[in-house]
């Protein structure tokens, strides 16, 4: 008996070195899990959640900021109703075309009434939303005052640059250098 108590005395110590070698294993394998786990999941789960709160953070700051272009194309959609009203009166004064016939029209109509009629008509230069012209008038010596103020006062803006004026007997010659404007789209 003796030699079976040994037996399973023996089996028994087997059995416990063998349960603390698996326990060991068991642990390194464990500890090798976590590491794993910790570095394939956790740490990039970090980064993730960090990207989405930088998304959510840009995110947040552009729709503050479209929020406040909204308010402005509002505000500026106001003012844009407001100034309708004199688009009229604006496109009388600085037409979206040079339109330079429409205008030797009114200038010879304001010549003409005050005794004026006009000798030579020249476009000179279109650039940039600006036609320089050149008028050669004759007319009443009397009248020249109200020639040079019934075109500063024409309903289409006009800029008298440079005019000369000269006089026999009674007749005067008057050349005028202008500029009239329209809008260049």
């Amino acid at each position: 008996m003796n030699d079976r108590l040994k037996k399973q005395l023996h089996t028994y110590k087997r059995s416990l070195e063998n349960k603390k070698v698996y326990a060991s294993l068991y642990t390194i394998v464990l500890l090798f899990t976590l590491v794993i786990y910790g570095f394939f999941g956790v740490y990039p789960l970090i980064r993730v959640t960090e990207r989405k709160f930088n998304t959510l953070n840009e995110l947040t700051d552009l729709n503050r900021r479209l929020l406040k272009k909204k308010a402005n194309i509002n505000d500026t959609k106001e003012a844009l109703e407001k100034a309708r009203f004199y688009t009229n009166e604006l496109e009388s004064a600085i037409p979206l075309r040079p339109e330079v016939e429409d205008f030797m029209v009114s200038l010879v109509g304001e010549a003409g009434s005050d005794g004026y009629r006009q000798r030579n008509f020249y476009i000179q230069d279109v650039l940039d939303g600006e036609v320089t012209l050149r008028a050669k008038l004759r007319g009443s010596a009397g009248q020249f005052t109200f020639l040079i103020a019934d075109i500063e006062t024409m309903d289409r803006l006009t800029k008298i640059n440079s005019f000369r004026y000269s006089l026999r007997e009674d007749t005067a010659s008057v050349e005028v250098n202008l500029m009239i404007y329209f809008l260049e789209r």
